[in-house]
């Protein structure tokens, strides 16, 4: 018995460690926080679709500059209207998060705000399919392959541009 009261200490003692290490490693989505590691369109991030940075699926194909110059375009182009509705479904997502910590609350107000966003974030995501659509076409045939498989890899988050 007294063998594995050190390696309990032993384990209690690394996991005190290592638990601050893991908590930050990959923070939850549930929660709202800001920063680098926070969801895409929340304040006090970096918006996506900038025109100077690349989408995550094609970070490690191996572009031409005419590849980058001409998805740097389509960014340019297309991401200002994406920042734009980006913006309005952030406000009408906000709108609904305060009034549910509010005195003000009611089912009728919150469906209410919740039909503001709805074709907002369909516009959204249309607009975000046709940026993605875009630069794919740009891509050759194996880059096409290889962006297909980094997608995949993504297993369900939001790839942030």
């Amino acid at each position: 018995m007294n063998s594995r009261i050190p390696t309990v200490r032993t384990l209690c003692s690394s996991l005190l460690l290592v638990l601050p290490l893991i908590t930050q490693a990959a923070p939850s989505m549930d929660f709202p926080h800001a920063g680098a590691g926070g969801p895409p369109f929340q304040e006090g991030n970096a918006l996506p679709f900038a025109s100077d940075r690349l989408p995550p699926y094609v970070h490690d194909l191996d572009l031409s500059n005419s590849q980058r110059a001409r998805i740097a375009e389509i960014l340019k182009t297309q991401g200002a209207s994406l920042r734009d509705k980006a913006e309005a479904g952030r406000k009408a997502q906000n709108e609904l998060r305060k009034l549910a910590f509010s005195s003000d609350y009611s089912e009728d107000k919150a469906k209410a705000l919740a039909d503001v966003s709805i074709p907002i974030m369909a516009e959204l995501a249309v607009l975000h399919a046709r940026l993605d659509h875009a630069i794919f076409t740009v891509l050759t045939p194996e880059q096409q392959q290889q962006a297909k498989e980094h997608m995949a890899n993504f297993k369900g988050h939001f790839p942030r541009h």
